[in-house]
């Protein structure tokens, strides 16, 4: 539902009233709500786009300033939309008390990072049957045999088991397979290297960032939960518990968003700005192989001695094709 209402909070003082709307800036049409409790029960709805405050709403209904106090609650436990709001209380006092908590809000609604994990999809399903790999390849190996007249049902994954044992895995060429994949920079540096293989990668050079950056959850720090980022829970609540180093990197990253923003808004290039951007930030590429350059990839990539990253995200790409191409990975022993 798209947020539409504008609210008008007060006990006495009607929004539709042209001395109101000429003295406090009221408009005709907004909602008005007389008590705290009123309010809530509309702002909980994911409706209102505006909200006006007045302070004193009478004895036993709330108040402006305890209004305010709980959207902040609610906004930094992300269950409220973003809202604008203005304030036509005539308490001085009061008045000053709700803008310092709003402003507090404001800085909540600010999604300035993501967390997200790795990811790994087979492009193309449908251009991806087994069926058909396997008759290519067996194809292709009964060539080097001339054995065309054994073909029947059942015999290519026979085929294709007896050539992977024997170490004649060049038939396994002919099948290219591709996913598209999400990762980090750094492990992205490491995959381009398997040159038998075709790449197409998100650029920082002609890709700007305009929303909110996005980087790979470290696997060394478990405790990170996946999810969108604003900076005001992370780094100015002093009562939001987390060990050290997890504040530690947040800060590093918030401040990498902020000076990546602060350069694009002056004017400076995407190429320019990204010699900033951490080995953690995400990256989108397709990547094509043949089946028996996969294989080489997986069992060079799942080593031990590869990165932890490298093989998290080797086993995504080892689960697909158990999943959809298992005859070519029987063998795999992990």
């Amino acid at each position: 539902m798209h947020a539409t209402i504008k609210l008008w909070l007060d006990d006495e003082r009607n929004p539709d009233d042209p001395q109101i709307q000429s003295k406090f800036y009221s408009e005709p049409g907004m909602v008005w709500v007389k008590t705290e409790e009123d309010a809530k029960k509309i702002l909980t709805t994911g409706t209102v786009k505006f909200i006006s405050f007045d302070n004193d709403l009478g004895l036993g209904n709330g108040s402006g300033t305890s209004l305010a106090n709980w959207i902040e609650e609610q906004t930094y436990n992300g269950k409220l939309n973003r809202l604008n709001w203005a304030i036509h209380s005539m308490n001085p006092v009061a008045c000053k008390a709700i803008a310092w908590t709003m402003k507090s809000v404001d800085k909540y609604w600010r999604i300035i990072m993501e967390i997200i994990d790795h990811s790994v999809v087979l492009m193309q399903p449908g251009e991806h049957d087994e069926n058909k790999l396997v008759d290519l390849i067996e194809y292709a190996a009964r060539t080097c045999y001339q054995s065309f007249d054994k073909m029947k049902v059942g015999s290519g994954e026979e085929l294709i088991r007896s050539c992977i044992k024997n170490g004649h895995e060049s038939v396994l060429e002919h099948a290219v397979i591709s996913f598209h994949i999400i990762t980090s920079r750094y492990n992205s540096h490491e995959l381009v290297r398997h040159r038998i293989a075709s790449y197409s990668q998100e650029s920082q050079r002609y890709c700007a960032y305009k929303q909110h950056l996005k980087f790979i959850k470290p696997l060394w720090l478990n405790e990170i939960p996946i999810g969108k980022w604003t900076i005001i829970p992370i780094v100015e609540k002093s009562e939001f518990t987390t060990p050290l180093n997890w504040i530690t990197f947040f800060k590093g990253l918030l401040e990498v968003e902020q000076l990546y923003k602060n350069l694009i808004s002056q004017g400076y290039k995407p190429e320019e700005a990204r010699e900033i951007l951490p080995n953690c930030t995400a990256t989108e590429l397709a990547m094509t192989a043949n089946i028996r350059e996969w294989r080489h990839i997986l069992n060079l990539r799942l080593s031990p001695k590869a990165s932890k990253e490298m093989q998290y995200l080797m086993n995504m790409i080892l689960d697909e094709f158990k999943i959809n191409f298992p005859i070519f990975v029987e063998d795999f022993k992990l």
